[in-house]
């Protein structure tokens, strides 16, 4: 089984990390929101910037957790 790690740029012009074994159905649920609570699915997905295929799932976590801190550590400092 794969996992994607994948970086959506949103509406807002802010990021989205996340990781999932099925990324046509995991963006769809980014469209269509069931949680509006959820940071992703206030502001839609406007395009998938970055993405990568892993065969071990720590493997895919461990890189979406290094993007995430990333992503937090450069939008703290703008």
């Amino acid at each position: 089984m794969n996992y994607v790690v994948y970086v959506l740029r949103l509406t807002n012009g802010s990021y989205y990390v996340g990781c999932t074994i099925d990324l046509y159905r995991r963006v769809r649920a980014h469209y269509y929101p069931l949680n509006i609570e959820v940071k992703s699915q206030k502001f839609r997905p406007d395009k998938i910037v970055a993405l990568g295929v892993y065969e071990d799932e720590k493997e895919a976590l461990q890189r979406e957790k290094e993007l995430s801190v990333l992503h937090w550590v450069s939008s703290f400092s703008e």
